[in-house]
Formats: structure tokens, sequence, C-alpha cells
């Protein structure tokens, strides 16, 4: 993502003075580019923290955080000439109301536990199944869901540490994503903060916590 040409488009970018936005789109790959593992590459590999005293002692998962671990190429002093990088999408527009409706019926299905039996969680598997069978046939048969359907989107993932970074209003269509460091109770994360608005009041630029 960092490397050869790349270097050379960033570094002529930053030196005019510009905003460099790199852009991933999946051609060949069998699967598609997600916002966790591309964030990982940017700022380092996606990390689960957890207290734990010696001998194993205090463990509490309670208390595990996720963060960015070791080699994080974008960093407060290193790639400052990228301003964000883009994942190109496509996705069905009318999915959402099958999801939707799968979510509402699933609701009244067992929780899955540690202590579930096989036979249990194989029981709500093929219910499931059997489910989204019943509401993919209904909402495909009524049209409010067309498989063939497909709209593309940007999911932007902005660098807090960037000299030149890209305004919110840009690359924000209705369906795009914008992903952005900011602090919550004071501890500084990394996720999905604008898509048309601001999801979360952000209460200025953050730095990523590493």
């Amino acid at each position: 993502m960092f490397k050869n040409n790349k270097k050379k488009q960033i570094r002529a970018a930053k030196e005019a003075g510009l905003p460099f936005v790199g852009v991933m789109a999946r051609t060949r790959a069998a699967i598609a580019f997600s916002p966790d593992t591309v964030a990982g590459a940017m700022f380092g590999d996606i990390t689960t923290v957890m207290p734990v005293g010696p001998d194993g002692e205090g463990f509490d998962p309670t208390q595990a955080i996720t963060t960015f671990g070791k080699d994080g190429k974008v960093q407060p002093k290193q790639m400052r000439g990228v301003s964000a990088i883009a994942i190109i999408r496509d996705f069905n527009p009318t999915l959402w109301r099958m999801e939707e409706e799968l979510e509402v019926r699933t609701a009244k299905l067992p929780k899955w536990h540690a202590g579930m039996s096989y036979k249990e969680s194989h029981e709500i598997q093929v219910e499931m199944t059997r489910m989204f069978g019943d509401i993919e046939e209904h909402f495909t048969s009524t049209g409010a869901y067309d498989p063939a359907a497909r709209v593309t989107r940007v999911i932007v993932l902005h660098n807090p540490y960037a000299d030149y970074p890209v305004r919110l209003d840009i690359l924000n269509g209705p369906h795009d994503e914008q992903w952005m460091g900011f602090s919550e109770e004071g501890v500084p994360q990394y996720g999905e903060r604008w898509r048309g608005h601001l999801i979360h009041e952000v209460p200025g630029r953050q730095p990523i916590g590493i």
C-alpha cells in the first residue's frame, strides 16, 4: 500500500501542499477489503489488550480493549503525507430490509452460551437458515429486495496525523462512510464517525492511541 511508486506519489503531493488519498478496490481478490483490516495495515496490527497479573491472576475479559499494535506504517512522525485511504465497495441497497427483519425474528431465538450443547446450537443455526430463506422469498416476491441491485460507495479512513487532511464534505455521498480518530470518555479510539452527518459528537481531531 505504501511501497514503490506510491511513496513517490505521496511525496509529490506533500511537496505541492496537496492532500493525498490512496484508493483501494477489489478487482480479482476473493475477499473484500474491510475497514478494520485496512486500518490495521495503516496504524498497526489489530490487537486485543487486557489486564493480566502474575500467573494469569486478575484476568478480566470485560476490561479488554481493541487497539493497534506493531507494524503500523502511518504514525505521528511517519507517512504524514497520506491524508486518507479510500476503499471502493459496492453493496446491495435493498438488503438492509431483510437484515432488519431477520434481526427482529432471531431476537426471539435462544441466545448462544458456553454451556449450550452441539444439538441446541445446530438447531438454532438451522432455524436461522430457514428464517432467512423465508424472508428472502417473501421480500423478493414483493419487490422489496432486488438480488441484482448494486450501488457503489467509498469508505474513507482519515489519517489524524496528516499534514493536509481531507475535508469531511469531500467523498461524502449518501452511502459513504468516514472513519477517523476520536476520543470517547478520554480514551483514544478509531472508527466510523461520519456518514453524511456526525454519528457522535467529535471533540476535535484526536490522535490514535497505540
